[in-house]
This record gives structure tokens, sequence and C-alpha cells, in this order.
């Protein structure tokens, strides 16, 4: 990102009432524990660090979706819908 860095978007977006409960999942390529630590500080809902596997990455979006108390949606329904 050009203006701004993953962790300014990540406390712009915590900070804000209106985003604040916006499930954020840090997807980076920073593997060092400062950048950790400062997306934790942040309230990150998970840090991800590339490279990465599709089914890890999916493991953390439905960790993220239990602790929302959101549901898993379907997309093999929703295709039916359109």
């Amino acid at each position: 990102m050009p203006e701004v860095n993953g962790l300014e978007v990540l406390k712009r977006v915590k900070e804000n009432p209106s985003t604040a409960g916006i499930p954020v999942i840090m997807l980076t390529a920073n593997t060092d524990a400062d950048s950790f630590e400062s997306a934790v500080d942040k309230n990150a809902d998970r840090y991800v660090a590339k490279p990465f596997k599709s089914s890890f990455l999916m493991e953390k979006i439905e960790e993220v979706l239990k602790d929302y108390g959101l549901k898993k949606r379907s997309y093999d329904s929703d295709a039916a819908d359109i």
C-alpha cells in the first residue's frame, strides 16, 4: 500500500467506532516478533505470515467467524440463488 501500511490500516479500523467490530486477519510477509506484537496490540483477530497454505487460512477464517458468533456461509447454496 503506497500511503499507509497494514498496521496503520488495522489501527484505523479498530479505533473507528463504525468499523471496530469488523474482524481483521493480517496476511503479511513480516514474520518478526515485533510485527506480530504490533498487530496484537492493535487488536488484529489473527496474524498469518506468508507463505501459508489455503487450508491454514480457511482455518483462521473459521476461528474468527466462531469468535464473532458468525456462521460460515455455504457458497454452493449461494450459487443456486443466482
